[in-house]
Order: C-alpha cells, then structure tokens, then sequence
C-alpha cells in the first residue's frame, strides 16, 4: 500500500489533443488579455505605467537573465564528461553561449536607446 500516486491520462484522450487544446486554451486567453487591455487603456496610460515602473522590469529582466545562466550552467556541469569526448559539442556548445548572450546583449542595448 505504499505506491506512489501516479496519474494517468485516459486511454479515450489522446495526450497530444490535451496538449494541443490546453495550448489553444492558453494562447486564446492571452489573446483575450491583449485585445481587452487595448480597448480598455489610453496609449498614455501604458506610457506613463512603463514609465513608473522601468525599476521593477529591469530587476525581472535581470533575475531571468540570471535563471538562464543558472540554467546553463548546471547543463554544462552535467555534460562535463560529454564535452571532453565530442569538440563538436563543446563548439555547438560554445556557439549557442555567444548567440544567447548577443541576444540579451542587443535586447538590452536596444532598451537603452529607447
């Protein structure tokens, strides 16, 4: 009587068809969201409300771009020993590092320009 409670999906609801519809679900709500947030606020009310709180989006900006170095981090820590063996991963690698920092790099930059 000690097993772990494991949900299943049910054999007449194919998990992709869940997938997809709570990703339509998902994507019609944030779409519901947006259109309602247009007709309801001024362009001046959204300035000034990106105006007063530019502080508190730079600290979200930092802590996720901080997440995603944490993230990469603990990827390459635990592909250590596939790295030495494969250069062409450790290039691959090294590649998609310099792609997502000059990424950030240009978001960010383009911000200040604003």
């Amino acid at each position: 009587m000690n097993r772990r409670f494991q949900w299943h999906w049910p054999r007449f609801f194919p998990r992709r068809l869940g997938l997809a519809l709570l990703k339509g679900f998902l994507l019609g709500l944030a779409l519901g969201m947006i259109l309602t947030g247009l007709r309801l606020f001024h362009t001046e009310d959204v300035r000034r409300f990106l105006d007063e709180y530019t502080g508190f989006f730079l600290a979200w900006r930092l802590l996720l771009y901080g997440l995603i170095a944490w993230g990469g981090w603990r990827v390459l820590r635990l592909q250590r020993s596939e790295l030495r063996a494969a250069p062409e991963l450790r290039q691959r690698w090294r590649r998609i590092a310099i792609a997502v920092l000059g990424t950030i790099a240009l978001l960010e930059v383009s911000q200040l320009l604003q």
